[in-house]
């Protein structure tokens, strides 16, 4: 509550990170895909996850914690491959709505994927789903 008058009083400013909150939710949508993808959390993946979303400019009522938490079973129910995953890769690519924060969301995803030392096989596979997803 407290967050949401002080923004009232604040003069606009440019976001530090460049990115608009559409953008954030979409990088933050595709990042929680990457990791369950694999079926596998690894406590360096939910790092990597934290420490980007730390560095967000972070502008909405609804914090960064009750965003994941709304978005988590979404991301959870589409996380195999198939159509409605490849629908969504797709929708936050939409969001996106640039090469370059595209590609900034893609290097983020490649990032959590190689946080663990290790790329499995579907991850490989889905990296490359990714790219394509977004257009790059």
């Amino acid at each position: 509550m407290i967050d949401i008058l002080k923004n009232l009083f604040r003069p606009d400013e440019a976001p530090s990170d460049g990115l608009n909150q559409k953008q954030r939710e979409a990088i933050i949508d595709l990042l929680l895909l990457c990791m369950y993808a694999d079926n596998h959390l690894a406590l360096t993946e939910d790092h990597v996850l934290k420490a980007e979303v730390d560095a967000f400019d972070w502008k909405s009522e609804q914090s960064i914690e009750a965003y994941v938490d709304s978005i988590t079973p979404k991301v959870r129910r589409i996380r195999s491959e198939g159509e409605s995953r490849r629908d969504f890769i797709s929708e936050i690519g939409n969001r996106l709505d640039s090469s370059s924060v595209k590609t900034k969301a893609f290097e983020l995803s490649k990032r959590l994927f190689h946080s663990d030392g290790e790329v499995a096989e579907t991850e490989a596979k889905f990296e490359t789903e990714i790219k394509n997803g977004l257009g790059l």
